[in-house]
């Protein structure tokens, strides 16, 4: 027995690359081997880094707005 065939895979239904047959999921693009588990989207925590972001930034000029208008 070569050292490839006891690591068979399957490929993906979505990307085509093959991954291990122990493996629920694509590593590759993260699809379920069962087509009847829906691909629902990864979380992607950028957007919400940048909201947090703006948010503080809006916050600061708040409070320098606030500190510099009292010092009349």
């Amino acid at each position: 027995m070569n050292e490839g065939e006891d690591m068979a895979g399957t490929p993906c239904r979505e990307c085509g690359k093959e991954y291990p047959d122990a493996a629920r999921v694509c590593p590759h693009c993260h699809t379920p081997k069962n087509p009847d588990i829906p691909r629902y989207p990864a979380f992607s925590g950028s957007w919400v880094i940048k909201v947090i972001g703006i948010l503080f930034l809006a916050l600061v000029a708040v409070q320098l707005v606030s500190i510099f208008a009292g010092q009349d």
